[in-house]
């Protein structure tokens, strides 16, 4: 079997190719429509205050797979590879939960090799799943109804929105009619005029192909997801001096599309403009917006 061509089959729509091909041959095995699948969920490592992001993860029964590509092929990536296991375990640890955590390596493997990896988990997590009782997926409804009792959004929350509106209207009981119309990328809230949801797309690996579909415009999610880089480059004098002083705060849910193609908007933290940052794109210094981390939730409005 040639290993590039079933990837770029099974992943045309993708930018991690061989990260999507493992997850959609995992999901097809399973073939188990009530045990939910998250892809790049969020964990929290208390002891050293830092989150942590899982390739795959199954919530119901605690199990996470990582997919290791060609970047992790290297003496100085697999010693941040143990240690980030270990703050994973341990993480998950601290809340009481057992959980269990492979691996795939699909670099310097064959086919064959990282077919026989996935059946072996696959095989892992049907014997867990036989195990559980009562396996069931919550509806989004059931999750949001969950956040609104908490009063908080979370990183940590799993719920997908569809749209923008779905954002407004569920969870901030906000009038958006119909939903037709062109839609804005910002809004202020109303019980706080410094304080603005924002609702921009995810750049993909492609830097160079995001700004020409997007028009000279790029969002860009540092790989600690902790700074997103904005990227105008139509933009002039008067655009910088604009927004050089601007230090507003922003409830950031992120347009972006998992390992099956779908796209949704997820809360990603709370942002605060920062200045400008000097970033590379196609070996060309360009200026952009730089927004830090501020909080991981987000207290809802009453």
């Amino acid at each position: 079997m040639n290993k590039e061509y079933i990837i770029n089959r099974l992943s045309q729509s993708a930018t991690k190719k061989d990260e999507n091909f493992v997850v959609n041959a995992i999901w097809n095995r399973i073939d188990n429509l009530n045990l939910k699948i998250i892809t790049q969920q969020y964990i929290y490592c208390k002891s050293i205050q830092k989150y942590y992001i899982i390739d795959l993860y199954f919530p119901q029964i605690d199990f996470g797979v990582e997919v290791h590509e060609k970047y992790h092929d290297s003496d100085y990536m697999k010693v941040i590879d143990d240690v980030r296991f270990d703050h994973i375990i341990s993480a998950l640890k601290v809340e009481n939960i057992n959980y269990a955590k492979r691996i795939v390596k699909t670099y310097n493997n064959n086919m064959e090799d990282i077919i026989n990896q996935i059946n072996e988990i696959v095989k892992e997590i049907l014997k867990i799943v036989e195990l559980t009782p009562n396996l069931r997926w919550l509806s989004f409804d059931e999750e949001l109804e969950l956040i609104k009792k908490k009063g908080e959004i979370s990183i940590l929350d799993a719920i997908t929105f569809n749209n923008i509106n779905h954002v407004k209207n569920k969870l901030f009981n906000y009038s958006t009619g119909s939903g037709k119309g062109i839609l804005k990328s910002w809004y202020y809230f109303k019980h706080n005029k410094n304080l603005l949801m924002w609702f921009p797309s995810k750049c993909s690996d492609s830097r160079e192909e995001t700004l020409k579909k997007m028009k000279g415009f790029a969002n860009i999610l540092t790989h600690d997801s902790n700074e997103i880089h904005e990227v105008n480059i139509n933009s002039n004098l008067k655009w910088f001096l604009r927004h050089e002083n601007d230090k507003t705060k922003r409830v950031v849910f992120m347009k972006y599309k998992n390992s099956f193609g779908e796209s949704g908007y997820r809360f990603f933290g709370v942002f605060r403009a920062m200045g400008f940052i000097d970033i590379d794109i196609n070996n060309k210094k360009v200026k952009a917006r730089r927004f830090i981390k501020e909080l991981n939730e987000f207290t809802l409005p009453k």
